[in-house]
């Protein structure tokens, strides 16, 4: 889409033509230097058309906050592109340096869209004044040399 605002949360090693791309790691080819721990994101409210979070959440201290900066970040309708690796993959925990911080399921953004049950008790509770619904989710499946790999896409649109 012509004249869209696209970030890379991030984005380590793929860098996106046309988007904002965004790490902590100045040595990686990026547009903007940022640790997604530190919050705010340097971004404006309501300034982003798509938000790219790819296998980023199991790296931070506080996923939630993240997934509540890019709700910010996005525009009304906004696109949030999310993978995590599945819980019980095995790349989910396979190594202490390479840090995993929690798992996810099939479930994890449920509790974020009204039309889901969980979803709709939380929101009447009052919980997570970031909605989402959720458009697409699905399973992605390999294998790299001996790891299994079992990853969760989701594509969010953001309700405000």
């Amino acid at each position: 889409m012509e004249n869209e605002t696209v970030i890379n949360l991030g984005c380590g090693p793929d860098y996106k033509e046309g988007a904002v791309n965004v790490d902590r790691k100045d040595w990686l080819k990026v547009d903007k230097v940022h640790d997604l721990n530190t919050y705010p994101y340097p971004f404006k409210d309501n300034t982003a058309d798509k938000i790219y979070l790819l296998d980023v959440l199991e790296h931070l201290l506080e996923p939630e906050k993240a997934v509540a900066e890019a709700f910010r970040i996005l525009k009304p309708n906004g696109i949030l592109m999310v993978r995590v690796p599945y819980i019980k993959s095995s790349v989910a925990w396979h190594s202490l340096e390479h840090r995993h911080r929690g798992g996810f399921t099939w479930h994890t953004f449920d509790e974020y869209d009204a039309s889901t049950k969980i979803g709709k008790k939380l929101a009447d509770a009052g919980y997570h004044k970031e909605r989402f619904r959720i458009v697409e989710r699905h399973w992605l499946r390999g294998r790299y040399a001996f790891w299994d790999r079992r990853a969760i896409t989701w594509t969010l649109q953001a309700i405000k």
